[in-house]
């Protein structure tokens, strides 16, 4: 967004509205934390199911979808997420965040509002476990 319309459009304002809403829908013991630019990074510790992080991050989607309001602006952001789910055949952190790259670059590919499970892109990697990136 701030590329597009400039800081004092109220890119912070959106960035903290998005970190808001993703808030509400994460539990206690998730963390979500910003990485750079517009990139977040959501760790949910303890998740039973695949389908569970494919259901948090439709309902982010689907959060984002309302307008935030900015002064005279509204503006709705689209979403693009990279998940991977760990543990995988790497423990190291950079490597498990490098997948999640790797499936996000592959959801901007492919259209706005869409995320992709990185052990989709490559099949022959075993599937990965808690790690969400935004």
């Amino acid at each position: 967004m701030d590329q597009r319309h400039g800081w004092s459009c109220g890119g912070d304002y959106v960035l903290k509205e998005f970190a808001k809403r993703v808030k509400k829908l994460i539990g206690k013991d998730h963390i979500l934390a910003r990485v750079g630019g517009d990139e977040f990074i959501l760790l949910l510790p303890n998740i039973e199911s695949e389908q569970c992080v494919i259901a948090l991050a439709d309902q982010i989607i689907k959060k984002m979808q309302k307008p935030i309001f900015v002064e005279n602006n509204s503006f709705v952001a689209t979403i693009s997420a990279g998940i991977t789910i760990f543990p995988t055949v790497t423990k190291e952190v950079h490597m498990i965040i490098r997948d999640a790259d790797q499936a996000l670059s592959y959801a901007k590919q492919n259209g706005r509002n869409h995320y992709q499970l990185f052990n989709e892109i490559q099949p022959e990697v075993p599937f990965l476990k808690n790690l969400i990136e935004f």
